[in-house]
């Protein structure tokens, strides 16, 4: 009795005689508009798979919620290499020092704003630096500031220290190490004001 073929062979697609050419499958045909339409496509690199995170319990979000008050907005930051009695017993190097840190606040939160729409205090404590935003104008919301200052934490330090480091004159206030040497400027540990709060 004659053999019946299994269901599997017979869905199998038969080879490919040899000198012939595979046609293309759906996925692998790309028509013209498809071409145009790929060509105004940014490209985006392959993302790097990492290792799953273990799974733990939700935490609540830190938002800025819409009922919390803003009030006046404010960048803190540490500034290191910077001799605070010094620079406060020089007051045109202080005021220098100050319009320097205002420029380099408002260059950087990308917002319409200029250097009179911010107020810079100095706290000892290596040095404190307390940027704080006032007479907003009216295109320009607490609100926008916050999150201004926030989108340019990770960045702000280096700039803000770069720019402290051009003053003409400030290795005359700078600390030194225990060699003598000036220190350098860093800046770190900055805090935008009002923080956010968790979500409900």
């Amino acid at each position: 009795a004659q053999q019946s073929v299994p269901e599997e062979v017979l869905a199998q697609p038969a080879p490919a005689e040899e000198g012939a050419v595979a046609e293309p499958t759906p996925q692998e045909t790309m028509t013209q508009q498809d071409l145009a339409k790929d060509s105004d496509t940014r490209v985006v690199p392959e993302a790097v798979s990492t290792p799953s995170p273990a799974v733990g319990p939700m935490q609540p979000e830190a938002t800025l919620c819409e009922s919390q008050d803003i009030g006046q907005v404010s960048v803190c930051m540490v500034v290191e290499g910077v001799d605070y009695c010094k620079l406060t017993g020089d007051v045109l190097f202080s005021s220098m020092f100050k319009r320097t840190i205002k420029d380099a606040v408002v260059a950087h939160t990308g917002l319409k704003l200029s250097r009179s729409n911010v107020e810079v205090s100095l706290l000892d404590g290596s040095l404190l630096v307390r940027a704080t935003f006032v007479k907003l104008p009216a295109e320009v919301s607490g609100r926008d500031v916050h999150r201004a200052a926030l989108a340019c934490l990770q960045t702000l330090g280096k700039y803000v220290a770069q720019k402290l480091d051009e003053l003409d004159g400030i290795g005359d206030m700078m600390t030194l190490d225990v060699n003598g040497e000036e220190e350098g400027i860093s800046v770190h540990r900055i805090e935008v004001h009002p923080p956010l709060q968790a979500a409900a």
